[in-house]
């Protein structure tokens, strides 16, 4: 399986709408839906013959692996999610995208230097004036970065595999907006 990360809110709107097209298809067979929480703070969970899928839209910061930066609130953007959990797991493959969004009224360049701290923590960082683009191809565990030049966007990635934790910042009027994201893929014959 090869996902493709090219934009961090449009790969959470992809995962959300593949989910629904799996929904779509796997109402035929038989599947259970159940629907919980109020909104906002709203969980899906989807089981069917072939696997299941589970949409849960309050998450925070830890849950990436990576901590919040001092003083951000979340993003309050008209249409978006603020956080979401997407898991798709089947017996061929699984994905696992975790997606938070925040503002502060920092500038990009402090959120950045927060961040590169704490990543560097926890491994080799790669950085991005631009956008990453990552493919992993799960079977046999090959996976190629490469970095999509974008003026006003930076982006902070760790990891290896099929486990990758990325920071992704941008301007937001005097301040900054930022996305925490944790991606976790596998095969056949992986767990999440």
């Amino acid at each position: 399986m090869s996902e493709q990360i090219r934009n961090r809110h449009q790969f959470l709107a992809r995962a959300l709408a593949l989910a629904m097209v799996c929904l779509l298809v796997l109402v035929v067979e038989g599947c259970n839906i159940s629907k919980r929480g109020e909104k906002g703070k709203e969980q899906v969970d989807i089981e069917t013959p072939v696997g299941s899928i589970h949409v849960n839209k309050d998450m925070s910061a830890s849950d990436t692996g990576l901590p919040a930066y001092p003083n951000a609130k979340p993003a309050e953007d008209s249409e978006d999610a603020k956080s979401a959990n997407v898991n798709i797991d089947t017996a061929k493959f699984g994905l696992n995208v975790i997606a938070v969004k925040f503002r502060t009224d920092d500038s990009p360049e402090k959120v950045l230097d927060f961040y590169r701290q704490k990543l560097k923590a926890m491994g080799p960082v790669s950085e991005c004036h631009g956008s990453f683009d990552l493919n992993v191809k799960n079977k046999g565990q090959e996976q190629e970065i490469r970095c999509e030049e974008k003026p006003g966007e930076t982006e902070l990635m760790i990891g290896e595999g099929n486990r990758h934790r990325a920071v992704s910042v941008k301007p937001r009027g005097k301040g900054a907006q930022f996305d925490l994201l944790y991606v976790q893929s596998r095969g056949e014959r992986e767990t999440l």
